[in-house]
């Protein structure tokens, strides 16, 4: 396993604004703050100005993360959504087949255009 992250509250907090700080400045940056780099990149063909990309890269491990709430989830603020989490050995699959939940008055025929 990685070791822990080794931050206080505050620390955890000053990654984060910094996170928030440099996706709203609107400009390239790359920045260290308490060993986490933080790298925003201006998205070159975009239709908006001043539009980006978030890398923040985990100075345990080198992954690299792509949003606030991934980051978050890193420093275990956010817990992993239920959903997302595989099942644990031996436990059921709790699937179920899509038609199984669909709704049959969903599924009505669409009305065709009368032929010009």
């Amino acid at each position: 396993g990685l070791p822990p992250l080794g931050l206080s509250d505050e620390q955890v907090e000053e990654v984060l604004k910094e996170v928030q700080r440099s996706k709203r400045a609107g400009r390239a940056s790359d920045k260290e703050v308490h060993g986490w780099r933080v790298i925003y990149t201006l998205r070159r063909h975009g239709t908006t100005a001043n539009r980006g990309d978030i890398c923040i890269i985990d100075p345990r491990d080198g992954q690299k993360i792509f949003s606030l709430v991934g980051l978050e989830r890193k420093m275990g603020r956010v817990q992993a959504m239920a959903w997302a989490t595989p099942p644990a050995l031996g436990e059921p699959d709790l699937k179920r087949p899509r038609h199984a939940a669909a709704d049959p008055d969903l599924f009505l025929a669409r009305p065709r255009r009368a032929a010009a």
